[in-house]
């Protein structure tokens, strides 16, 4: 996936990745559900608010945190603002990402291929579309770092280092490997985090689950300071 070069939400604790994605369920269910759209829909940038209804249906379809979502999506493109062209039929990463959450055609070329049948429309370019299949994204590669370690991957078995299996993950680890795969694919985080290496070591910028974490709990704490309560 592309990513901004920008510092815009470094600094913000990593002791919420635990609040925000608690691996529940193989899936990577999110402990932190929201119910209350109009608070949610406030507590984004306001590039973002159109969006917000998408966020949420996503929630429920993949059980991964809307605030994660939001904080991909805010990473990955500005909400839109910065693809070329502006909006959710933009591209970006030397044309590489597409849409609002950047689905990269390297990994992804044969669901960037589909349309909808009514319209002929690209499904990349369906803000709705584009954001569930960034949700499918995290909460599959989620999935991997949940595995027990009898479930063997080829990366761990890379010039037969023999490393040891650093699954499943909890807390912060599993929150900051899920994000930092979005990036960068789940086998190569697995990887670093096997060999000792932070999660993000292999990440654009080397800070991708912080950055997504900040912009995530940017939102979350506007929307409890304006009364929202997350469903746990």
């Amino acid at each position: 996936m592309g990513l901004i070069k920008t510092g815009l939400y470094v600094g913000a604790g990593v002791g919420i990745a635990y609040l925000l994605f608690r691996p529940r369920t193989a899936l990577g269910a999110s402990s932190v559900r929201v119910t209350d759209y109009g608070r949610f829909k406030a507590s984004l940038r306001h590039r973002a608010q159109v969006y917000a209804d998408y966020l949420l249906a996503a929630q429920d379809e993949y059980r991964v945190s809307p605030f994660l979502l939001y904080g991909i999506m805010e990473i990955e493109s500005r909400s839109g603002e910065i693809l070329s062209p502006p909006g959710p039929s933009g591209t970006g990463d030397s044309g590489h990402g597409h849409g609002l959450m950047q689905i990269d055609d390297r990994t992804w070329s044969a669901w960037l291929k589909l349309v909808d049948p009514a319209t002929g429309t690209p499904l990349w370019q369906i803000p709705r579309e584009n954001i569930r299949k960034g949700a499918d994204i995290l909460s599959s590669g989620a999935k991997l770092f949940t595995l027990t370690k009898a479930v063997i991957i080829k990366e761990l078995l890379i010039g037969g280092e023999g490393l040891p299996d650093p699954r499943p993950m909890r807390g912060d680890l599993y929150t900051r490997a899920s994000l930092a795969a979005y990036n960068a694919g789940p086998g190569n985080v697995l990887l670093a985090v096997a060999r000792g290496r932070d999660p993000d070591s292999v990440t654009y910028g080397g800070n991708y689950s912080m950055l997504v974490l900040g912009a995530a709990s940017g939102a979350l704490t506007a929307f409890k300071a304006a009364g929202g309560t997350p469903v746990t």
